[in-house]
């Protein structure tokens, strides 16, 4: 629990994928051969008990080229106030859905 002495609290994985699910704009970070991309992106939480997936549409380049090679990823999305803060991070692999 926060609180004066102790700000920083640690969510649970549902309380993460509540949050998931409540929100549509994130940051993917993938790598490309030998660069690291960063690149804000829409997507939608799907799935439910244990199953939960991130889906995302991109157009045709490094995204998809990624997701082809399988690539390791992070993906994150956050929200602040002026009293409150919290940060949501996920990590997995790409691949591409027909």
């Amino acid at each position: 629990m926060m609180s004066i002495d102790n700000p920083v609290a640690e969510m649970t994985l549902d309380e993460c994928w509540e949050l998931l699910r409540d929100h549509e704009f994130g940051r993917l970070a993938y790598r490309v051969v030998d660069e690291v991309h960063l690149v804000p992106i829409n997507y939608v939480a799907a799935g439910g008990s244990g199953t939960d997936t991130l889906l995302m549409r991109t157009a045709p380049g490094n995204k998809l080229f990624a997701a082809a090679l399988g690539s390791d990823v992070a993906f994150e999305i956050d929200w602040h106030d002026t009293e409150r803060a919290w940060s949501v991070v996920v990590r997995g692999s790409l691949r591409r859905l027909e």
